[in-house]
C-alpha cells in the first residue's frame, strides 16, 4: 500500500520528534535568538546565490542549503509535539 504525502510527512514529523537533538533545536529555533539565526542562513543559502567560485565551493553552498532546509523542518516543531524536555549539554 502506498502512503500519501501526507503521511509520509507525518511519518518524518514523528520520526524527527523522538530524536533528542531534533527535540533541542526546535526548541532553541522556537527562541528569538534562534529565529534570527535561521533566517540569515536562509538568506545566505536559500535566497543567496549558491554558484561558487568553484565547483567544491558550489557543493559545499548546495550541502549548507540542506542543513538549512532541515533546520527549517525542525523548527516546524511545534512544543505540543515534541514536548518540553529538551536535552542538557
Amino acid at each position: 500500500m502506498r502512503r500519501s504525502q501526507k503521511e509520509l510527512l507525518e511519518a518524518a514529523r514523528a520520526r524527527l520528534a523522538t530524536l533528542p537533538h531534533a527535540r533541542a533545536a526546535a526548541a532553541f529555533l522556537a527562541t528569538p535568538p534562534g529565529g534570527a539565526l535561521l533566517s540569515a542562513l536562509e538568506n545566505l543559502f536559500i535566497l543567496g546565490d549558491l554558484a561558487g567560485e568553484t565547483v567544491e565551493m558550489t557543493y559545499f553552498n548546495l550541502g549548507a542549503r540542506e542543513v538549512v532546509l532541515y533546520l527549517r523542518r525542525l523548527g516546524s516543531l511545534t512544543t505540543e509535539r515534541i514536548g518540553t524536555d529538551v536535552p542538557q549539554g
